[in-house]
């Protein structure tokens, strides 16, 4: 039985998180334990349904036994599945989980909480003009392993498929990206399924052993859910990128897209041929989303490592460079002019040599934005979006704090249309662009949506806080205030001005005012 799995015979279930859990639209808190709606409403669930929850939300995102599950609810009472079965049957009623993704049964094993939730009011967005394209959704590739430690490999896996396939233009990508890249979990636009479907559809799953890897393939027309395309590979891990070469070439022939010579060419360049190294940057993104300072400095030495072996690695570059700025960013104990120093260092090597790509420009954006140059950090900005396509958010975040928002709100629609979701850097600064804009109502949801999905750092209660006081909820902010300093006690005003580099001192001013009145000491 697989480490993620617990058995009838071993011991008690061991408590995972006592945070509150987000149920589809509802919450689930664990320490009363309770279950309520939106509005937070009770939910009522008869006592075994509630302890079958709790034994589930105690192991958030693993599955449990169905055997486990029935010992620490009926312990030595006898009862048959349809007894369990009849309790996540009335939690998913109760929670309106009729696809089965919130609670997910897998077959001969047990069950999984997955937790997440859907913005119930993130607003209705132009769609992509789609015209003369062809459009596919790039789902994230699923881990067949025990060892959740190789999902980073099923998911790299995806996203290099997106960037490949990003690369034409005859074909609209919409990624739904992973958890494992950006972080948490995605909102879709509200309108997206009523105005909106891609043609196709890809999904897969990756099942690793030792040296060996099956990959395995499905391209299907989303209209009917037909299979137009599927494919094994039972290859070697080494083998990794021919995988990904054939992929790309079969999903292209399949949706009858012409390439131009320059496609052609572009397909044909990788960034390493070396899987190790492409393994090490992979590691290091798992790390990077955890969004807190030791995690920043462990996805670091992992992008090392892959610079290590192959110098010429550029996404590992930029990688590397974009985790120190985080961190010079956000943390509270490192030294920011050290950590910018260090960055304008790796910054400039990259300018060196790749001054024209859309990633360098976007880095070079947000540094001297942190250094105080903000006419010249939009102005690089520009030049990084009019570059191309860049999974970095530097032409847009430069905006926010150079005073230009409605453009940076604009440009985060932009980007948001592209994708149909909206990851958790994405919702950060979106739901900053509405506080300051005056939108305080849907800035509040988004701030609150942030808070959950990114517990780990102290700015999703800076931002709802913002929100809050700006909105008039004075008491509001106050608690979110509260709550904040039971985690962070050691943060302070100083160090939110030290982290937020406003152009316009008036504003930065009003912040921290409005900070200092809910409860964060100077």
């Amino acid at each position: 039985m697989s480490a993620g799995e617990l058995s009838r015979n071993g011991s008690e279930i061991e408590t995972k998180s006592q945070q509150i859990l987000s149920l589809g639209d509802f919450i689930f808190d664990p320490a009363l334990p309770g279950l309520a709606d939106a509005s937070g409403e009770p939910v009522d669930l008869r006592s075994q349904s509630l302890a079958v929850l709790c034994l589930l939300a105690a192991q958030v995102g693993r599955v449990v036994s169905k055997d486990n599950l029935i010992d620490s609810v009926w312990g030595e009472t006898f009862v048959t599945d349809d007894s369990l079965v009849q309790c996540i049957s009335d939690i998913r009623r109760a929670i309106c989980d009729r696809d089965h993704k919130v609670i997910q049964t897998l077959p001969r094993r047990g069950y999984r909480l997955n937790s997440g939730r859907a913005t119930p009011h993130l607003p209705a967005l132009a769609l992509p003009d789609l015209a003369g394209r062809r459009a596919i959704a790039v789902l994230p590739f699923t881990n067949l392993n025990d060892n959740q430690e190789q999902t980073f490999f099923a998911e790299g896996l995806s996203e290099d498929l997106i960037a490949r396939l990003s690369m034409v233009r005859a074909l609209t990508v919409l990624a739904v990206p992973s958890r494992f890249t950006f972080g948490g979990d995605f909102i879709r636009a509200e309108n997206a399924d009523a105005e909106f479907e891609p043609e196709f559809l890809i999904k897969g799953t990756v099942r690793r052993a030792g040296d060996k890897v099956r990959v395995t393939v499905q391209l299907l027309d989303n209209s009917n859910g037909a299979i137009v395309l599927s494919r094994r590979y039972d290859r070697r891990v080494y083998d990794i990128f021919e995988i990904q070469d054939d992929l790309v070439g079969e999903i292209i022939a399949e949706t009858q897209v012409a390439l131009t010579d320059g496609e052609v060419a572009h397909l044909a360049v990788r960034q390493t041929r070396s899987v190790q190294a492409w393994e090490y940057f992979h590691q290091g993104l798992l790390e990077h989303i955890k969004y807190r300072p030791e995690s920043f400095q462990a996805a670091r030495r992992m992008y090392r490592r892959a610079l290590d072996i192959d110098p010429e690695y550029f996404d590992a570059m930029v990688a590397d460079a974009w985790a120190l700025w985080m961190d010079a960013r956000s943390s509270i104990d490192a030294s920011q002019v050290d950590a910018l120093r260090e960055c304008r260092v790796l910054v400039d090597a990259l300018i060196s040599r790749w001054p024209n790509r859309p990633d360098t420009l976007h880095l070079d954006a947000v540094l001297l934005m942190m250094e105080g140059e903000h006419e010249a950090a939009e102005k690089r900005a520009d030049q990084g979006r009019n570059a191309g396509r860049s999974y970095l958010w530097g032409y847009a975040i430069v905006h926010i704090y150079g005073g230009s928002v409605k453009k940076a709100t604009e440009l985060f629609a932009e980007r948001i249309n592209s994708s149909l979701v909206l990851h958790d850097d994405a919702l950060f600064h979106y739901a900053l662009c509405l506080t300051l804009m005056g939108e305080y109502e849907q800035a509040i949801i988004l701030a609150e949506e942030y808070r959950l999905r990114v517990p780990a750092t102290v700015y999703g209660y800076t931002l709802l806080a913002t929100a809050q006081g700006m909105a008039g909820q004075s008491e509001l902010a106050a608690q979110t205030v509260a709550a904040m300093r039971q985690t962070h006690p050691r943060f302070t005003l100083a160090m939110f001005r030290q982290h937020e580099p406003y152009r316009d001192a008036e504003i930065l001013k009003r912040i921290t005012g409005l900070l200092r009145k809910a409860g964060i000491p100077d």
